[in-house]
C-alpha cells in the first residue's frame, strides 16, 4: 500500500500542475493589438490635441515637429492659434490638413469592431473627452486595444497621452459610457473621435 502511494503521489502533484499551469495561460490569454513604436510626446500647456495629432503624423509619416502641426493648424482654421487649446472642429481641421489623402471621419465614441479596423489597418485615431469634474477636455491618440480573443469585442483601449507623455490604458464597454484617464482622480468621457 506504502508502495502505490509512494507511486501515485508524483503522478497526482504533476497532474495539479498540468491544470494550474493551463488555467494560467487560459485565465491570462488576451489578444492585444497595439501599434508598434508608437510616439509619445508631453504637452507643455493646453496643447493636448497638438501633441496627440503630433503622434498621430509622426507614426503614419515621420519627420513632423509640433510647429508643423500649429502650421497645419493656422493653415486650415480661420484664426492663427493663440495657445489656449483647440475644438473638436479646429482639431478635425487640422486633421483633414494634415492626412488630406485619407479623408478624415468625425465620428463620437468608437464602437469596439470600429476600433479593431482602424487599429488592425496601422492607423491610430484622435479621441477627445470632456473632463467628469469640469468644463474642460482633453483629447489623446488611441494605438491598441485588447480583447480576450482576436474576434471577440474590445475590452480595454491603449492610448498616447501627451498629459503624461505615455501609453495609457482604459476598460472598454462597447456600448457603454467609456472613459479615459489622465491620472487617478481626472476621467473622461469619450465623447468624439477623428478616424484617418
Amino acid at each position: 500500500m506504502r508502495r502505490i502511494v509512494k507511486n501515485i503521489v508524483p503522478v497526482l502533484l504533476s497532474c495539479l500542475f498540468v491544470i494550474n499551469n493551463n488555467f494560467s495561460q487560459s485565465a491570462n490569454a488576451f489578444y492585444v493589438k497595439q501599434l508598434t513604436n508608437y510616439p509619445t510626446y508631453l504637452q507643455s500647456s493646453s496643447e493636448c490635441w497638438a501633441y496627440s495629432i503630433l503622434s498621430m503624423a509622426n507614426y503614419v509619416y515621420g519627420g513632423y515637429s509640433i510647429n508643423d502641426v500649429i502650421d497645419a493648424y493656422n493653415s486650415s482654421n480661420l484664426f492663427d492659434y493663440d495657445w489656449d487649446g483647440a475644438t473638436y472642429n479646429q482639431a478635425y481641421n487640422t486633421i483633414e490638413y494634415i492626412f488630406s489623402e485619407y479623408s478624415p471621419t468625425k465620428k463620437g465614441c468608437l464602437t469596439s469592431n470600429e476600433i479593431k479596423i482602424e487599429i488592425n489597418a496601422g492607423f491610430p485615431v484622435y479621441i477627445r473627452g470632456g473632463d467628469r469634474n469640469s468644463s474642460g477636455g482633453h483629447a489623446v491618440a488611441l494605438m491598441g486595444y485588447k480583447s480576450p480573443t482576436a474576434s471577440s469585442s474590445v475590452s480595454m483601449i491603449y492610448y498616447m497621452n501627451p498629459a503624461t507623455n505615455s501609453i495609457m490604458f482604459s476598460g472598454y464597454l462597447e456600448g457603454g459610457s467609456n472613459t479615459f484617464r489622465t491620472n487617478d482622480t481626472q476621467i473622461y468621457d469619450w465623447e468624439n473621435s477623428i478616424i484617418i
